[in-house]
Formats: C-alpha cells, sequence, structure tokens
C-alpha cells in the first residue's frame, strides 16, 4: 500500500496532467469559435478537479459557471472551521476518507 507521500506525489501528477489536456481543449475550441462568440462553459463541482478546470478555462479566455452545492469550496478535501460543535477550538477534516479493514 503506498504511503501518504507517494499517493500525494501521484494525486499532483494527475492533476497536471488534467489540468494540461483541459487548457489543450480550451485553446483547440478559442481556436474554433468565431471572435465574435465567446464560449461558456459549466463547471460542475469546486472541489480540486472543479476548481483546477474552472481556473484553466478561465485563463484560456472562456466564460465560466462554477456550480456547487455546498457552502464551501474543497469537494473531497473539504474541512470545518475551528469552534465546530462537537470538536470545539480544533480544525476538523471532514473530507473523503476511505476506512479500509486490514
Amino acid at each position: 500500500m503506498p504511503s501518504d507521500l507517494v499517493f500525494q506525489v501521484l494525486w499532483v501528477q494527475l492533476l497536471s496532467a488534467v489540468q494540461e489536456k483541459l487548457i489543450e481543449a480550451a485553446h483547440q475550441l478559442k481556436a474554433k469559435q468565431a471572435s465574435s462568440y465567446k464560449m461558456k462553459v459549466a463547471v460542475v463541482g469546486a472541489g480540486v478537479a472543479g476548481l483546477v478546470a474552472a481556473h484553466t478555462l478561465v485563463v484560456a479566455g472562456v466564460d465560466v459557471v462554477l456550480y456547487e452545492k455546498e457552502n464551501t469550496v474543497g469537494g473531497h478535501i473539504g474541512g470545518a472551521a475551528t469552534g465546530c460543535v462537537h470538536h470545539e477550538g480544533n480544525d476538523v477534516d471532514v473530507g473523503f476518507t476511505i476506512f479500509n479493514p486490514v
């Protein structure tokens, strides 16, 4: 089983690859569109992937609307602010958790 550091490195590499593909696709779409037409894209989810996708598209000159069902961004890597009800005075990670029986 890979360590947390290996997982983080792999995750960063995956996000970099996705970002490169999004940049390439955005540039291709931008080249195809007429100068009077500005593309509009909806990104669903403000987790890591959604934020990277939205940012990449905005940098490429695309109008982006970002939709998120929660009141905060971060998706599976979200956290609760200091002073939450059950853990007063501590920051609590409320993101993605896997319980893997060993």
